[in-house]
Formats: structure tokens, sequence, C-alpha cells
């Protein structure tokens, strides 16, 4: 079974896949399972999965778990993998205008770093405008997941104020939805007592967008954000 944690950027898809990576190890030790696997699929992150589930599932024995982080959109082979039962996934999305300023903290920290170590992807990000341009394709990639998880129970949806304020239900609701026993403890406590170990933390506060920054209304990525807001975050 290959685990998919997807979600908006921003939105603590990070964590989330942390949590599911620390689920599924209990039962299926990825270092025992990645050895055979192409270098590339060895990795966390695969931005491409829909085009190398195939080989995932041909290299990964059915009664084991193999956890993938991405933020690509869901397609018709990843929802035909999920009908099938030889995918499942989770889906986090957050507020948009909170992901906006969650994103030029993290253009400001890369362009802080030297210039060789910079992630371009983000350092990129210097004012709203620039990623006002990009939301449209958080919000559509976030969407097409949260859309098919309506119509399929192998998707888990997690807001990012649930997985704020209760990670314990996160981990249960994913253990369970894999049929894994596991102490939310043992999971946990290691990431709430030291977030540093959460890839790409900021600061975890909600209402940012709102506070700090002023969004320029007449921007065409502002009435899409609202939509967004009213059918997932009302």
């Amino acid at each position: 079974m290959i685990v998919i944690s997807c979600g908006m950027p921003k939105s603590a898809s990070s964590f989330v896949y942390l949590l599911t990576h620390e689920i599924v190890n209990t039962v299926s030790p990825r270092h025992l399972l990645k050895h055979d696997l192409p270098k590339h699929l060895q990795e966390h992150y695969l931005g491409d999965v829909s085009n190398n589930l195939d080989t995932l599932l041909a290299h990964i024995p059915s009664d084991q778990f193999y956890a993938i982080k991405t933020h690509q959109q869901i397609d018709h082979h990843i929802i035909k993998l999920l009908h099938e039962n030889k995918v499942t996934g989770t889906i986090t999305y957050r507020d948009p205008y909170d992901v906006l300023v969650s994103m030029l903290d993290v253009g400001k920290k890369e362009r802080l770093k030297p210039k060789e170590e910079q992630r371009q992807e983000f350092a990129v990000f210097e004012t709203i405008e620039n990623v006002l341009d990009e939301i449209p394709n958080y919000i559509y990639g976030c969407s097409s997941w949260l859309a098919e998880a309506d119509n399929s129970p192998n998707i888990l949806k997690f807001s990012y104020e649930m997985i704020k304020n209760n990670p314990r239900d996160v981990v249960e609701k994913i253990a369970s939805s894999l049929g894994i026993e596991v102490d939310p403890h043992k999971i946990l406590d290691k990431y709430l007592q030291d977030k540093s170990l959460i890839w790409e933390y900021n600061q975890g506060k909600s209402g940012r967008g709102y506070r700090e920054i002023t969004v320029p209304k007449e921007h065409p990525s502002v009435k899409l954000m609202d939509d967004f807001k009213r059918q997932y975050l009302s």
C-alpha cells in the first residue's frame, strides 16, 4: 500500500507526512523497503507521484506500507488506484490568506541563505503579488484532492486548525485508516517537544494573513481564495 501525503503548501502537510511516516514505519520499516527502489523513489518527497506509482507498487509488497509526500494535483491514475485500494492518502488545507504570509516568510528565509543553498522556487516570493500569482496552483491542486475525498474513504482530509489543535486525533485517524495500532504519544511527543524536528515549520499561528499583510483586493486570485474559504473553511 502506497500512502500519499499531499497538501497545500504551508498547511502542515510536512507534519502530517512525518506522522504518517512514523506510523507506517512501526510495521513497515522504510530502510528495508527502499533499498531495491530507484534512487529518486527512496526520497521522502516526490514531485511526480502519479507516473511513479506503478513502479512503487511493483516493488513494495502489497502487505507493506510506503509513505510519500507530494504537492501534486490528483489525477485519473491516482483516483483509479485509490478505488482499487492500492493507494491511500491524506490532504491538508489552510486559509489561503495565512498561506500568503507564510510563503513570504519562507521566501525571506531562503534569500538569507548563501545563493548556492537557496531553493529558488521559494526565494522568488518577495512580494504579496509574487505569492498571489502562485496561489491558484496551490488551490487547484488542493481542491482536486478535497473533491475526491468526498467520494473516496481512502483519502483523509485535515485542516490546518485541526492539525494544530488536535494532532493526537490526526495520528489516531491515520493509524485507524491503515489498520495499524500505535501509541499516539510515541509518535507525537518528540515533535511537540521540539518543533524544529518538523520540516518546514514556521510560526504555527493562525490569522496572520489578516493582521500582518494587506492583500490587494483587485488581484484576480482574491476571488479564488475567498471561494475556497467559503467552500472548505466556513
